[in-house]
């Protein structure tokens, strides 16, 4: 449904766009947040979990400020790429710092952080509906797209969202850091399951 919001407010401006010229959003950023988590995970443990969040957080700014702030087609280009980029490369760090801390409940992190992710489509398509379209007026029957009255609310959604992302960005930021005695915490927890295991 954000899609067919997005392309509403595209139309203001550019009624030759259409669902189906800007439905290429969607693969490419699944695309991307497919592929990039393999650098994250070197950004990771080759430098700190802080800079791979930092490179998350700075690309999901960046395809938010373009599409509000641009209606070119190659300019949702590279913003669909930097939010799948971003959304990939945080994967990984999210995972291993959560594995680090708590090395015997590696399946509930997993499970919980990727519900997490997950979720996070669910409850901010509700929250779009909530601010772009309140009253839940239907497309027109003519256009198939929103009117001018409920697409005009999309930059709104946009800067919530921005905001979302700046204060969740710096909190996660600030929290995160690496955790310095994982060597001798998996070394422990090995000899511990070796124990068991004896």
């Amino acid at each position: 449904n954000i899609n067919k919001y997005y392309c509403s407010y595209l139309r203001i401006d550019h009624p030759e766009y259409t669902i189906l010229k800007i439905f290429f959003m969607l693969p490419i950023g699944i695309m991307m947040q497919n592929t990039s988590p393999l650098l994250g995970g070197i950004i990771d443990n080759a430098i700190s979990p802080r800079l791979n969040l930092i490179f998350t957080f700075a690309c999901q700014i960046g395809c938010h400020l373009l599409l509000k702030y641009s209606a070119e087609y190659w300019v949702i280009l590279i913003a669909m790429f930097l939010y799948g980029f971003g959304n990939g490369l945080s994967y990984y760090g999210v995972l291993r710092n959560a594995w680090k801390y708590f090395p015997d409940k590696k399946g509930l992190l997993s499970g919980i952080i990727l519900a997490c992710f997950g979720l996070s489509s669910f409850v901010f398509t509700s929250i779009a509906d909530h601010i772009i379209n309140p009253i839940g007026k239907e497309v027109d029957p003519i256009t198939s797209y929103y009117t001018e009255d409920v697409a005009k609310n999309v930059p709104e959604f946009i800067d919530l969202m921005l905001i979302v992302i700046a204060i969740g960005g710096t909190v996660v930021i600030c929290l995160i850091c690496p955790y310095k005695d994982d060597k001798s915490k998996v070394t422990q927890n090995e000899n511990e399951n070796e124990k068991k295991l004896k």
